[in-house]
C-alpha cells in the first residue's frame, strides 16, 4: 500500500485549488456534459442555474452558446 501511496502522490495526483475559478470550469463542464448539443437547455436555463452556481457567461468550452428563445 505504501507503493501505491507513493506513486499516487509523486506521479498520478494532481491537487487543485478550490476557489472561484475551479467551481467555474467544473460548471462549464457539467453543463456542457448534460448538453452537449446544446438543444436540452434553453439560454433562460443555463443563466438561472449560472446566477446560483456558476458565471454569467454561457459559452461552452466548445466556443458554442446555448440559444435564447
Amino acid at each position: 500500500m505504501t507503493m501505491v501511496s507513493k506513486l499516487l502522490s509523486q506521479g498520478h495526483y494532481d491537487p487543485k485549488a478550490i476557489n472561484d475559478e475551479f467551481s467555474e470550469k467544473v460548471f462549464s463542464k457539467y453543463l456542457e456534459d448534460l448538453d452537449p448539443k446544446k438543444n436540452i437547455f434553453l439560454k433562460r436555463d443555463v443563466d438561472s442555474l449560472a446566477g446560483l452556481y456558476g458565471k454569467r457567461s454561457m459559452t461552452s468550452s466548445t466556443g458554442r452558446r446555448w440559444k435564447a428563445l
